[in-house]
């Protein structure tokens, strides 16, 4: 078997990638598949006892953090259950889920004009809106204000709670500090979103298979 360096494998995996484009051969994610897994969501909670009509699910997403006190920022991973709910891609966003209702708003961090000079584009609430489809969207800074006019009335939050089986490590998602005064339920969302997450939709496997296609020719390739 020929010796293949670092090097050799890298450009090897490139110019597979390269081909694949070319040919047009890249899996379209239009977040319908997360919308189908917000009303799977919203379903298993409606016939559990232990949530009312007036519950509202709350998801934190992933936060961005740097390497060590630079400003040099490190791979960003999305959190696992936000990213099964909305599909969002970037760091520091929030997603509520109205049980009752259905209806769904995404909180975003208003972001400092002179991002637009490093980043690029700051995309807009109605552009968050459409590309998520989502029901509503929102600033972080003013999530006190618009909660009680986008869910109405007394209500529950549900928050994440539990442990991993495999890692033992646990996950306990804190409620935001505008909404501290809202009764909390810890003990629903987490066991629900495990046993929904366990059984794919066709979605899922569609992508689960163009993802193993992807990984299967890039071993033969190298």
């Amino acid at each position: 078997t020929r010796y293949l360096t670092p090097r050799q494998r890298s450009q090897i995996v490139m110019q597979a990638k390269r081909q694949r484009v070319q040919k047009g051969d890249l899996y379209a994610i239009d977040f319908s598949m997360h919308k189908e897994n917000r009303e799977r969501l919203v379903q298993a909670l409606r016939k559990r006892a232990d949530v009312g009509n007036n519950a509202v699910a709350f998801l934190a997403g992933g936060t961005m953090d740097t390497l060590s006190n630079s400003d040099n920022e490190v791979l960003f991973r999305q959190e696992q259950f936000f990213q099964w709910a909305f599909g969002v891609r970037d760091a520091d966003y929030d997603g509520y889920i109205d049980v009752a209702t259905g209806y769904t708003m995404l909180c975003i961090p208003r972001l400092d004009p002179a991002y637009l000079v490093w980043m690029g584009h700051i995309p807009s609430l109605e552009e968050v809106k459409a590309q998520y489809g989502v029901d509503g969207c929102c600033y972080k800074d003013e999530l006190e204000s618009v909660f009680p006019e986008r869910f109405p009335g007394e209500r529950e939050l549900l928050l994440l709670h539990g442990t991993n089986s495999d890692s033992g490590i646990e996950l306990s998602q804190p409620a935001p500090q505008a909404l501290q005064s809202l009764k909390r339920n810890t003990d629903a969302l987490y066991d629900t979103m495990i046993r929904l997450r366990m059984i794919k939709t066709e979605k899922e496997i569609d992508l689960m298979r163009h993802i193993n296609s992807i990984s299967s020719q890039a071993h033969v390739a190298v």
